[in-house]
């Protein structure tokens, strides 16, 4: 008596799903996000470690762009830093493009109130997965943040005080992080 053929018909049916799903983020598609410029990418990963996309993400919001990182480091016991960092900047340069397989290509140039500058380059399938890389001109590190995009108003992600002492920042996180977590 063979009862396991239901397994791969269901296996099939998810794979046809997976294949065909609707290019929608929520109630907005993501070429709409896009074009607006209006979303939160909400990662499930920064630069290799698992994290938590309220209090980690990439925000466009417009000519305005704010990143920002946290650990998942408890605070209370001693000697350990503040790892939190919320930079916002004006967008002043941007540049959309599409790949091949429809993803969206997005490069931006970012300055702080301060004075520092920021490159910011995203890869947006058009399933809304989504990827960004941000480095620090003149800097050496790099973060990358990983997720789903979604609509600025349906996006729960808080955002901190904006921090001026970025010293060694976005190399200082990815060591700190390794130096406590080890790699995913």
């Amino acid at each position: 008596m063979k009862t396991n053929w239901i397994y791969p018909v269901i296996a099939a049916c998810l794979l046809v799903f997976v294949q065909v799903a609707p290019a929608q983020v929520g109630s907005s598609t993501v070429d709409s996000l896009v074009s607006s410029g209006n979303f939160v990418l909400e990662p499930n990963q920064l630069s290799g470690f698992n994290v938590n996309p309220v209090m980690n993400f990439v925000m466009l919001n417009g000519d305005n762009l704010i990143f920002q990182t946290s650990s998942p480091v408890d605070r209370t016991r001693a000697n350990m830093p503040y790892t939190d960092k919320t930079v916002k900047g004006k967008i002043t340069s941007k540049k959309i493009s599409k790949d091949k397989k429809g993803n969206s290509l997005i490069k931006l140039g970012v300055m702080t109130e301060i004075g520092i500058g920021f490159r910011v380059d995203l890869r947006i399938s058009p399933y809304g997965n989504a990827s960004a890389s941000v480095t620090q001109n003149n800097a050496a590190g790099r973060l990358d943040y990983s997720g789903r995009i979604v609509a600025l108003d349906e996006s729960s992600v808080f955002v901190g005080p904006e921090s001026f002492d970025l010293t060694g920042f976005p190399w200082y996180y990815n060591f700190y992080m390794e130096a406590m977590y080890g790699r995913n």
